[in-house]
């Protein structure tokens, strides 16, 4: 069990890793062939915005924004991974 909670644990933070560097690279480099080079450089500074706001006007991106938020899901209830930003008292937090 603990091996089967590990792989998963690690398998879904892969799979969200990979959607957000995905949806990010995508928005950057549409705006950056475009010419818009100010605004590519923005929507790398505040991926997180671009992340979260960008899949939903793009057709079929948010596809790959569920495909990452369910392996975000699955890293965390199933594979018990901290969630990223959260110092609990196992992560040297109070």
């Amino acid at each position: 069990m603990k091996v089967m909670r590990f792989v998963l644990s690690r398998l879904g933070r892969l799979v969200f890793w990979l959607g957000l560097a995905w949806i990010v690279l995508h928005a950057v480099a549409w705006s950056w062939f475009r010419g818009n080079y100010v605004w590519a450089i923005l929507e790398l500074a505040f991926f997180p915005v671009t992340f979260f706001v960008y899949p939903w006007y793009v057709k079929g991106m948010w596809v790959v924004f569920g495909a990452a938020m369910v392996g975000y899901w699955l890293s965390i209830y199933v594979g018990q991974m901290p969630a990223l930003g959260w110092r609990g008292p196992e992560n040297g937090g109070s």
